[in-house]
């Protein structure tokens, strides 16, 4: 908190070139852009996202858009479209989100040892953490770190106008 480094811009150029990328690719596909437009407008009815302006993200301190596209997987059952969330995207010359994250634990190399471990118990639990993919967590004084756009409307030229979104400090109540 209030250590977000200056270097890390508003990814502004980026963001827009992402975000008509992402439109570009709903708009073949109607099933897949409502089923991404599900998700994005879930997410701000259990207060993942909150809408917000450029003028109140830049008020509040150093900011960066996070550009995002939808991964679509046809040979899935259940979740066939899903955001991914670009934190290595940057405008030149300024560092990515990335750069100043703490990757935590990689527990690959440990998988072998987990899956054994698991066989050799007597009982085991497996459960349905679907919401758990919601993985932006922020502390509630970095609630103006991070921002998405959104297409909130068709112009008449063709183009779109965005509402800004900003992630909201998650707790697990959330992901339920």
């Amino acid at each position: 908190p209030g250590t977000f480094p200056y270097l890390v811009s508003e990814n502004l150029q980026t963001g827009a070139r992402r975000i008509k990328r992402v439109v570009k690719l709903l708009s073949k596909n109607d099933k897949y852009a409502e089923a991404y437009r599900g998700l994005i407008e879930a997410w701000i009815q259990t207060g993942i996202l909150k809408l917000t302006s450029l003028e109140e993200l830049r008020a509040n301190g150093p900011w960066t858009e996070l550009p995002h596209h939808a991964v679509i997987r046809e040979d899935r059952a259940t979740t066939q479209v899903r955001p991914v969330f670009e934190g290595n995207a940057h405008d030149p010359g300024k560092k990515s989100t990335n750069d100043y994250l703490d990757p935590g634990v990689n527990v690959l190399p440990m998988i072998n040892e987990i899956i054994t471990d698991i066989r050799l118990k007597k009982y085991f639990v497996i459960s349905d953490i679907s919401k758990a993919f919601v993985q932006v967590q922020l502390l509630p004084e970095d609630q103006f770190l991070l921002a998405i756009r959104w297409p909130a409307e068709k112009l008449a030229d063709g183009s779109y106008r965005y509402n800004w979104y900003r992630f909201m400090p998650v707790s697990y109540t959330h992901l339920r």
